[in-house]
């Protein structure tokens, strides 16, 4: 018994160490499932793949928007090609703001509640 005494001094029970371990688990679950602390209510966090093909769509439409916007004639006499090259400026514009949104590293989009 002595012998048994001696091995088994300053050894944590199995029952302990299950414990412990079940509790590290459940911790590290409830971080992973957390939701993002900076995502406003009623958003959702766009996953980067996504995030990623969005810009590399906004940036080839902007690009096509200054493409034609080089197309039109540099006197602009008419009221139509006034408009038109107005239009133009503000599609190259909201396509700024859209990638300025999208290159940070986190964006969020209103869930569809």
């Amino acid at each position: 018994m002595k012998e048994y005494h001696e091995k088994q001094k300053g050894r944590v029970p199995d029952y302990i160490e299950k414990i412990k371990e079940q509790r590290t688990q459940e911790l590290y679950n409830e971080r992973a499932n957390a939701p993002d602390p900076d995502c406003p209510i009623g958003h959702v966090r766009i996953d980067e793949e996504k995030r990623l093909s969005t810009l590399r769509q906004l940036e080839l439409t902007r690009a096509e928007f200054e493409k034609k916007m080089s197309h039109l004639p540099i006197r602009n006499d008419s009221l139509t090609l006034r408009r038109a090259k107005e239009e133009l400026e503000k599609k190259i514009i909201e396509a700024d703001e859209a990638i300025k949104i999208f290159s940070k590293p986190k964006v969020f989009m209103r869930s569809e509640e």
